[in-house]
């Protein structure tokens, strides 16, 4: 597994990238986090090749996981339409 570090703005964080690495996505959240749900956000370019595959394994971690799909283009991806969507959920 390859890590990179990065530094921005809103703070910092780790990026995990490795082969396969979707279908434990679930273990490692649930190590990270002391919350059962989990909002995940994708773009319809990736549900059926990604966002599928992450939450089945946050399901199989034990997470209460809810899956909001937004438009693929660069306008709907920012923190506040991700806000809006977490305060509706």
């Amino acid at each position: 597994m390859t890590t990179q570090h990065v530094n921005c703005t809103g703070g910092a964080y780790d990026i995990h990238i490795d082969v396969g690495s979707l279908d434990s996505v679930g273990r490692q959240v649930a190590d990270l986090l002391s919350a059962q749900r989990v909002l995940l956000v994708a773009d319809s370019n990736v549900v059926e090749s990604h966002a599928v595959v992450a939450a089945e394994s946050l399901v199989a971690a034990g997470l209460d996981v809810s899956m909001h799909v937004l438009q693929a283009e660069e306008a709907f991806k920012t923190m506040p339409q991700v806000e809006s969507i977490w305060a509706s959920s």
